[in-house]
């Protein structure tokens, strides 16, 4: 089963490589872990606000945009930044995607 195509991979490592390029560290260094793992954090909170921002749990002040693409934005973010992680840390995030599948899928048929 694919789940990323070939293309897709090949822009994320890519992207990947750049970042790191740029700012001159070596891959798989506990900076550059630790600094996706903190721009994660980043991303989910910044998916949250927009989520309580449709929902209207969020102070006007706070609202800025809030529309779909607003939201599909941050969820993009969101995935990006997790490949981005896995592609530096080595980790084959389609083989891991296919086995948590099947581990819900167990799981689903058990409950």
């Amino acid at each position: 089963m694919m789940i990323l195509s070939d293309t897709f991979k090949e822009w994320v490592t890519k992207q990947e490589a750049r970042i790191w390029q740029t700012l001159k560290k070596e891959r798989g260094e506990t900076s550059h872990l630790l600094a996706y793992t903190a721009k994660l954090g980043e991303e989910v909170g910044e998916l949250s606000e927009q989520v309580l921002a449709r929902l209207g749990y969020q102070r006007e002040s706070k609202i800025m945009a809030k529309g779909d693409d607003e939201l599909g934005d941050e969820c993009a973010d969101v995935i990006l930044v997790s490949l981005f992680l896995a592609e530096a840390a080595g980790v084959d995030i389609e083989k891991a995607m296919i086995r948590k599948m099947e581990k819900l899928e167990i799981r689903n048929r058990e409950s």
